[in-house]
């Protein structure tokens, strides 16, 4: 981050859209990941993506329009809604530590969506909540601290 403070100054769609591809690059980031940054940027600065849409949107539509944007996939969307949207009640099936965690809290041989599906409903509506106690049992393997 400091580094992309110190070539960008502000950061923001506009700066990150002016950048050259190139110079992005040389902070550090995979040539993938910053023609990633780079389409976004472009994106958000033209007014193709609506960036505050989002906060006003449910889960299900903000999984949409995020996974609608390269190098996005349902994962990221999620772990947005949880760390940047500070939404209450994500559970992420795609998130191997969670899964790990439910398996180990639940002495479960395997976890498929059906399973998965019928536990999160015990956690809602505080699946966010769930998603940090289940990342702490998997980091922990099964031990709390």
């Amino acid at each position: 981050m400091k580094r992309l403070y110190e070539k960008v100054g502000i950061i923001n769609s506009k700066n990150i859209y002016n950048i050259e591809r190139d110079s992005l690059q040389k902070i550090g980031i995979s040539f993938r990941k910053t023609d990633y940054i780079k389409d976004f940027a472009q994106k958000v600065f033209l007014g193709e993506f609506n960036i505050e849409a989002i906060h006003n949107m449910p889960d299900e539509d903000i999984i949409k329009e995020l996974s609608s944007l390269k190098g996005i996939g349902v994962w990221t969307a999620e772990m947005i809604m949880i760390f940047c949207l500070k939404r209450p009640d994500v559970l992420s099936f795609t998130d191997l530590a969670i899964i790990r965690g439910m398996k180990m809290l639940y002495n479960l041989e395997s976890v498929d969506k059906n399973i998965f599906l019928e536990y999160s409903k015990l956690y809602s509506p505080y699946g966010t909540v769930a998603s940090l106690y289940l990342w702490a049992i998997s980091a922990n393997n099964g031990y709390a601290k």
